[in-house]
C-alpha cells in the first residue's frame, strides 16, 4: 500500500514538472512581451526631461544591445 501512494504522489509531482507548450500562430509576431522604457523613475519631471535625454535614452538602448533583446519603445512620461 506504502509503495502505491508513493508511486502515485510521483506521478502527480511529474506532470506538474511538466508544462505543456502554448499553442500560438508560427508568424514572428508577440515572441516577447512589449518590452521598454519609462522615464519617470529616471527624471520624475526634472528640468532634464528634454529632446535629447530621450533620443540618447534610446541610443543608449540601441549600443547596449537593448535593442536587440526586445527593447522597441521609449515611452515618455511628461507629466
Amino acid at each position: 500500500m506504502r509503495s502505491t501512494a508513493m508511486a502515485a504522489a510521483l506521478t502527480v509531482a511529474a506532470g506538474l514538472l511538466v508544462t505543456p507548450q502554448a499553442i500560438a500562430w508560427e508568424n514572428g509576431l508577440a515572441r516577447t512581451p512589449l518590452m521598454g522604457f519609462n522615464n519617470w523613475n529616471t527624471t520624475h519631471c526634472r528640468a532634464e526631461l528634454t529632446e535629447k535625454m530621450i533620443k540618447d535614452t534610446a541610443d543608449l538602448f540601441v549600443s547596449r544591445g537593448l535593442k536587440d533583446a526586445g527593447y522597441r519603445y521609449v515611452n515618455i512620461d511628461d507629466c
